[in-house]
């Protein structure tokens, strides 16, 4: 699968005291080459259930390409093959009138990657602060993964209990160092900018379900208890770890059938996760031309609990449908992340061994109707979302908040038995403010139309449009479709249209904690398809 993508991006940064923009335009090709195999084993007979799967996996990917910031240009390039092996096996035995599991997951890959830019990026940490040529970094990531349990589904009464022991052990080893090449000479840089690290982690669990039923509630519960033992081996002594940890990952939630057409629903749930391996490594790691980072905090406990909320009023008899739900969460982090920017954009990412706690709303309404004698569906749907937490940019630690509403309307026509149309609004805004005072608000409408015509039962033409305006732009995306099918022989003949006005870019929004991404992607011409598909 190759790949051209010329995409202009602005990235704007918040701190309280600056506002940091950065405007870059990327012109990449990407070459993905993938070779894939599965063996599947499959018995179902009377007294057993058996599925087994062997996936072998081999990618030959690569991706490059010309960044051009500030009035400089930045050339990428990325070898990034993958050998992957897995196997997957679940039997399922009856045992009187309960079944008995028996699941197996085995999982090796090696990631070798190799990324060089030109010309070098972090003159001041790789090479005294003077320019020059080529910056490459090399990883080697090998990694074995399996997780075995045996477990019961025992039905007792209205209760059905799952209990389930397993052991997962992962070992992962990383390998990683920076050369910089002076066009004279290339150089290896110290320790600092090296990784030789092997992790070790063994886990017992103990999983039990249980499900209460009766003929108004529904109760569901889920207790885990986890034994964990990590073993954190880095070629530099200081920062090796060795620890064992207890953890909990529990939920309960309940039901209630108000009547035949109200329901309310209740959840709580409580998790605690370590590190991800991952994200630990001492030494510096290039991960593009913009971002250099490091990971020096002990291994942690990240805390999690979520409780959640829903009713509903569903009758099919009239087709009237609601849902208003609401869940609050909140993350108890031991460490920090935090970024130094500088001048060109680029970014020195290190953890700060700093707890925080970060929490996010999220409500969400919905409603549908269908009137029958007008032929028409209308609904909306509303979701407000709020996050919170904590930052540290360029020294400054500051507190963070991103609110996200987004409000969609939609109404389908069935105008005749053989044409539908259907049209909804898309009209979001993203608010980020730092320590309480906004410093971005986006508000974006588009409108999107579906006309759909069928002029007998085997033909199908489809037209679709979505319109925009930003920055005082117009933007209009048109697409046509038309199937015409061979019923008898299974065959299918479409012709597509796409973008027919000839539109030249699209634009999205993304939001963080301290940052807005604005992104233009350039679009393909207007283009034509004909496909057949069939089946036998």
């Amino acid at each position: 699968d190759e790949q051209q993508s010329d995409t202009s991006m602005i990235r704007t940064m918040y701190t309280p005291t600056d506002t940091l923009q950065f405007t870059e335009k990327f012109d990449n090709q990407l070459t993905n080459k993938n070779l894939y195999a599965k063996f599947n084993i499959n018995r179902n007979v009377k007294k057993n259930y058996l599925n087994n799967d062997i996936k072998i996996q081999s990618g030959w990917d690569t991706q490059g390409g010309t960044v051009t910031t500030g009035g400089s240009q930045v050339v990428q390039a990325l070898h990034n093959p993958l050998q992957s092996f897995s196997n997957e096996l679940k039997s399922f035995n009856p045992i009187g009138k309960h079944i008995w599991q028996i699941q197996s997951y085995f999982l090796y890959d090696q990631n070798p990657h190799n990324l060089a830019v030109r010309p070098g990026q972090f003159e001041a940490q790789l090479n005294d602060s003077v320019p020059y040529n080529l910056v490459t970094q090399k990883t080697d990531v090998k990694r074995l993964y399996t997780d075995n349990s045996a477990g019961l589904v025992l039905g007792i009464k209205k209760f059905t209990v799952t209990p389930r022991m397993g052991i997962i052990y992962q070992q992962q080893q990383l390998l990683s160092r920076i050369n910089v090449n002076t066009g004279i000479t290339e150089t290896e840089m110290d320790s600092a900018y090296a990784n030789d690290i092997k992790n070790n982690h063994l886990q017992a669990y103990l999983l039990t379900d249980i499900e209460y039923k009766t003929r108004k509630f529904t109760f569901y519960g889920n207790l885990s208890l986890n034994t964990h033992k990590l073993e954190f081996t880095d070629v530099k002594p200081e920062y090796n770890q060795h620890l064992t940890r207890f953890l909990a990952d529990n939920s309960l939630s309940v039901e209630y059938r108000i009547t035949g057409f109200w329901r309310a629903h209740a959840s709580w749930g409580y998790n605690e996760r370590i590190s991800d391996f991952n994200e630990m490594y001492s030494g510096f790691i290039m991960k593009n031309y913009r971002n250099l980072s490091q990971n020096l905090v002990p291994v942690s406990t990240t805390r999690t609990q979520v409780v959640s909320s829903r009713i509903e009023y569903r009758n099919q008899i009239i087709s009237f449908f609601n849902i208003l739900s609401y869940s609050y969460s909140v993350n108890h982090l031991a460490s920090t992340s935090s970024s130094l920017i500088n001048d060109d954009g680029s970014a020195i990412v290190t953890s700060q061994d700093m707890p925080q706690t970060s929490a996010s709303h999220f409500v969400q309404a919905y409603t549908s109707k269908f009137f029958s004698a007008a032929k028409t569906t209308l609904s909306l749907r509303v979701h407000y979302m709020q996050q919170k937490g904590t930052s540290v940019v360029n020294a400054e630690s500051f507190n963070t908040c991103n609110k996200v509403v987004l409000i969609k309307p939609d109404i389908s026509v069935h105008i005749t038995p053989w044409m539908n149309l259907d049209y909804n609004l898309d009209a979001s805004t993203i608010r980020t403010l730092i320590d309480q005072q906004q410093k971005s608000s986006i508000s974006l409408l588009k409108h999107n139309i579906g006309f759909f015509f069928f002029p007998k039962q085997n033909q199908l033409f489809n037209f679709t449009t979505e319109y925009y305006r930003h920055n005082a732009v117009d933007n209009i995306f048109v697409d046509m479709m038309y199937r015409y099918t061979f019923t008898k022989q299974k065959v299918d003949l479409e012709l597509k249209c796409s973008n027919i006005f000839n539109s030249r870019s699209y634009t999205s929004f993304l939001a963080n904690s301290f940052s807005v991404w604005e992104t233009s992607y350039q679009l393909r011409p207007f283009q034509v398809i004909a496909s057949v598909k069939f089946s036998f």
